[in-house]
């Protein structure tokens, strides 16, 4: 952080009153040749005040661009090729009935290992 922010800062100009600013509201008014014209101070300041507590350090991360996207292998999931249909309730039934009798079921091995 730069020192004059931390401290403040305080800045001094110097106006001669026929000059034209964009600020002046009355014409300027030409002054005479042997007369010195007078000058006006204006100090213009601003302060900042903080405190040291803050560590002076910056974390710059690396991103991706919103365009690269992560591509995970996997088969393509096309739902259009099996709609869902209402199943009947006999047919399930008998469909359960052979799945069961192709595989062993749980509960006969274990009444095999007592």
């Amino acid at each position: 952080m730069n020192y004059y922010l931390m401290c403040g800062f305080s800045l001094g100009l110097t106006l001669l009153p026929g000059e034209a600013w964009a600020w002046q509201t009355e014409p300027a008014q030409q002054p005479e040749a042997k007369q010195s014209a007078p000058t006006v101070q204006v100090d213009i300041s601003t302060t900042i005040s903080g405190n040291q507590e803050q560590p002076r350090t910056l974390y710059v991360f690396p991103w991706q661009d919103s365009i690269a996207q992560i591509r995970i292998p996997a088969p393509d999931i096309n739902v259009t090729e099996q709609p869902l249909q209402p199943l009947d309730r006999q047919q399930f039934l008998r469909f359960i009935e052979a799945q069961s009798l192709q595989q062993p079921s749980a509960t006969t091995a274990s009444s095999k290992d007592n």
